[in-house]
């Protein structure tokens, strides 16, 4: 499986643009961790993330586009355990990270059929 930063059109539906997220965001895969680096920004009024709840309407947002192995296969992910979110139609997911450092000891799993990746967030840089 691969992630991707996501794309423009993928983003449309909450109103943003990858640039609102991060100029430099990437993903390099290294067997089932994926390893996210670059700056992301804070995100202030975020409505169209999570409506009913404020408390995710600022702060940082990981934003990725999946890849599995088998074109056909569903993808998911799931935050600190939580219940499995997806799939999408696109495999465009948006994280809330929250807002502050602790966001990025976050456990995101990446899971396409048998496959599951896990997110290693600890070289991204929270910016303003």
């Amino acid at each position: 499986m691969t992630l991707a930063t996501a794309n423009d059109e993928n983003l449309q539906s909450l109103g943003k643009k990858m640039t609102d997220f991060s100029d430099d965001l990437a993903y390099t895969v290294e067997d089932t961790k994926i390893k996210a680096t670059g700056t992301l920004k804070n995100i202030k009024d975020f409505k169209a993330f999570n409506e009913s709840d404020p408390s995710e309407q600022n702060g940082y947002y990981l934003p990725f586009t999946a890849t599995p192995k088998e074109p056909e296969t569903e993808v998911k992910i799931s935050v600190d355990g939580k219940p499995d979110v997806g799939p999408t139609p696109d495999n465009t997911f948006v994280v809330f990270l929250g807002t502050d450092e602790a966001g990025k000891s976050k456990n995101i799993a990446v899971k396409a059929g048998e496959d599951t990746s896990t997110i290693d967030m600890s070289a991204l840089v929270l910016g303003q």
